[in-house]
């Protein structure tokens, strides 16, 4: 069987790659293909969630795998990343996923929410901390984030999961992609791509064979990485 189509995203593809040709190429690759990995570094995650968002909601294309890492690239340094596994078969129900561990989150925009609704504007180091004091509180917590944003949610994410700050060990239960209709006010028309993270006390920070493989081909050969 031949390996998997993988479509690499890097820092400098924001500039020059649009979300609307990309969701084509995912569609497109999947036509002759029956599955394909988009893997998002940096700046570039919230293009792949937005890729494949769009391509999720258009056509007979399928999530069945997400993971969030940390990639460790010599001489430059860490780089977050996010990794999608595509199908044309079914894949993971995320909304029925959501509706179930949202029935054990206080949802509102309170000071006791177990919610974390993260912006542009708002530094991951700011974000960790909030969310930490909301997992002092409660054992499962949401992180949300929209376009841009999308990166600093998975910055705080991983900082919470992977950098041994947090008090009690925490893990990811679910990553999932979802639309959210924009403001009047933002003057867009079409939706926006978001991501829910959702994190929980206790969880282990697993990952598959195949992650691992996929972490360690691309790191053994020779891509151009900007941040």
């Amino acid at each position: 069987m031949a390996a998997p189509k993988v479509l690499i995203l890097r820092p400098q593809d924001v500039a020059r790659e649009r979300v609307g040709k990309l969701s084509e190429q995912i569609i497109q690759e999947l036509i002759q293909a029956e599955e394909m990995d988009i893997i998002g570094l940096s700046q570039a995650c919230f293009l792949a969630c937005s890729a494949v968002n769009i391509a999720t909601k258009i056509a007979n294309v399928h999530v069945t795998r997400i993971y969030l890492d940390n990639l460790e690239v010599p001489i430059l340094g860490k780089f977050e990343a996010i990794f999608f596994t595509l199908t044309k078969k079914s894949g993971i129900d995320f909304e029925a996923e959501m509706k179930r561990l949202d029935q054990g989150l206080a949802l509102d925009r309170g000071r006791d929410s177990d919610v974390v609704v993260i912006g542009s504007r708002d530094t991951p180091g700011n974000m960790t901390t909030i969310a930490l004091w909301k997992l002092s509180k409660s054992k499962r917590i949401k992180i949300i984030a929209a376009g841009a944003a999308i990166n600093n949610a998975i910055t705080a994410a991983l900082q919470i999961t992977h950098g041994q700050i947090s008090k009690d060990p925490v893990g990811i239960l679910l990553i999932a992609l979802s639309s959210i209709e924009p403001r009047a006010s933002t003057g867009h028309m079409n939706p926006v791509s978001a991501i829910n993270i959702y994190l929980e006390k206790g969880v282990a920070k697993n990952y598959d064979k195949r992650h691992t493989d996929t972490v360690n081909e691309l790191l053994s050969k020779p891509i151009s990485f900007t941040r």
